[in-house]
């Protein structure tokens, strides 16, 4: 007696589901293969740049500052200062809230939540990066940028010297470090230290090679840092990242930029984003 047709059918399509099924699953394997080889890959690459013996190592000491030389007059006035670097370190306490709120809005504004690097700000800065073709956005913690002050510039400056360049590799090398540093410095130091060696190193375009907002302060604003109110707080904070462009002062020197206006305008633009993150109504 005759089979039914659906019935002659069965053995060939488990057979064809089953051989579907071991491709898939032959698929699934290599590709998680791949996926462990390459992280284990990476995981032995990361940890031979921590680890290199002529790689940066983090250290307290190499976050302070040295401090120049003063020269007084007979009423024990500043007439003087000497130095590679005019700085005057400040404390955290000493730092206005606004002047805080405004660095945090437009440098870090996950700075007190994060462990020092910020894995959404760097993926977020990585890909508009690479729809823009440039490195323009960093997306560097303040954290990343203290150790980039403090270690970093120092390293690049040293192979500079001895190459006369530093490669690519050299800089992502440099950047794998930089964070490493990072979450070794969150470990060892709290927000607050952190937050004051950054400050205190910043470059803001002043002269006389001046670094620091109390210098700053005195420089744009004939004030201490503890005097700043907000629109002057925001004015600092804004204008590190270009301080030649947003210098007003640099009016006297460059007539044809009108570096008042660029200066006003970055001022807003952190007032904005101070708005936006609620620091101010």
């Amino acid at each position: 007696m005759a089979q039914p047709q659906n019935e002659q059918n069965k053995p060939k399509t488990q057979k064809t589901n089953r051989r579907k099924l071991d491709i898939w699953n032959k698929l699934a394997v290599s590709v998680l293969s791949i996926f462990l080889v390459g992280c284990i890959s990476v995981f032995f690459v990361l940890v031979n740049i921590i680890n290199d013996p002529d790689g940066m190592r983090f250290s307290q000491d190499g976050l302070t500052t040295l401090s120049n030389s003063r020269l007084y007059d007979a009423s024990g006035n500043v007439f003087y200062e000497l130095g590679d670097e005019i700085r005057e370190d400040v404390t955290y306490s000493q730092i206005p809230q606004s002047v805080v709120d405004a660095f945090l809005s437009i440098e870090d504004s996950r700075f007190f939540d994060h462990n020092g690097f910020d894995l959404p700000r760097f993926l977020k800065s990585a890909m508009a990066n690479l729809k823009s073709g440039s490195l323009a956005q960093g997306g560097s913690t303040l954290t990343m940028q203290m150790i980039d002050n403090a270690f970093t510039k120092n390293q690049e400056k040293k192979l500079e010297t001895e190459q006369g360049t530093v490669t690519t590799a050299q800089k992502l090398k440099l950047k794998v470090q930089e964070i490493y540093l990072s979450l070794i410095a969150e470990q060892s130091i709290n927000k607050e230290q952190i937050f004051e060696y950054y400050v205190n190193r910043i470059w803001f375009g002043s002269g006389n090679n001046t670094r620091g907002i109390q210098k700053a302060a005195q420089y744009f604003f004939n004030k201490d840092v503890s005097q700043l109110n907000l629109g002057e707080a925001a004015f600092l904070a804004g204008c590190i990242n270009a301080p030649g462009r947003y210098n007003p002062l640099a009016n006297k020197t460059d007539p044809d930029t009108d570096h008042l206006k660029s200066g006003q305008n970055r001022r807003n633009a952190t007032l904005d984003l101070m708005l936006q993150h609620g620091y101010i109504s």
